[in-house]
C-alpha cells in the first residue's frame, strides 16, 4: 500500500469513507436524514478540507464547527457518534493506504472528533 500523495488519493479516502458512513445506521441517519447532505457539493469541500490539512494548502473555506453545532441543535449528537465516525475513518484509511500522511490524517481526525465532541455533546 502507498501513502496519501495527492488530491486523487484524498478523493479516494473521502469517497470510500463516506460510502461506509452511509452504510452505518446511526451516521447515515445523521447525514442523510437530519443534515440532508448534498453529497455533490459536500464531497469536493471535504477534498479541499483534507488537502488543506494534509498538504498545508489554504484552499478550504468554511466553518465545520458551526455546521456541527447547527446539526446538534437539530438532532442531539452523542459521544458514540464521534467514536463510530472515528473508527470508520481509521479502518477505511488503514485498508487503503499506509505511511506518514496516513498517520497525520488519523491524528487530525482524532483531534477533530475530540474537539467537536467536546463542543457539541459536552458543551451543550
Amino acid at each position: 500500500m502507498k501513502d496519501i500523495e495527492n488530491r486523487d488519493d484524498i478523493a479516494v479516502m473521502v469517497n470510500t469513507f463516506y460510502d461506509e458512513v452511509r452504510k452505518n445506521e446511526r451516521l447515515s441517519f445523521l447525514f442523510d436524514e437530519t443534515a440532508q447532505v448534498d453529497w455533490v457539493t459536500h464531497l469536493p469541500k471535504m477534498y479541499d478540507f483534507w488537502e488543506s490539512i494534509l498538504f498545508d494548502k489554504a484552499i478550504f473555506s468554511g466553518n465545520p464547527m458551526g455546521k456541527h453545532m447547527h446539526l446538534h441543535s437539530i438532532q442531539k449528537l452523542k459521544a458514540e457518534d464521534f467514536d463510530i465516525w472515528l473508527n470508520i475513518f481509521k479502518t477505511n484509511i488503514d485498508s487503503r493506504f499506509k505511511g506518514a500522511v496516513v498517520e497525520k490524517a488519523k491524528q487530525r481526525a482524532e483531534s477533530i472528533a475530540t474537539i467537536t465532541k467536546i463542543k457539541t455533546v459536552y458543551g451543550s
